[in-house]
């Protein structure tokens, strides 16, 4: 995918793909909290768990 190494910005699609990641991350943390806390939010879990996994399996494609 060429398009992961172009610019937005002040950098490149990947690293924009990071920084989505990191907020999936942060859901699903936060997604993981309420469900240890008050037994809700495994929409909420889940939501980041698959963002987290579809980020990671977009960004990681290497550049040929």
């Amino acid at each position: 995918m060429e398009f992961l190494d172009r610019e937005l910005g002040p950098m490149r699609y990947r690293a924009w793909g990071l920084v989505l990641n990191m907020g999936f991350n942060a859901l699903a943390l936060y997604g993981l909290s309420r469900v240890m806390g008050y037994g809700d939010g495994q929409g909420i879990l889940a939501g980041g768990v698959i963002g987290t996994v579809a980020c990671i399996a977009v960004v990681a494609i290497p550049y040929r």
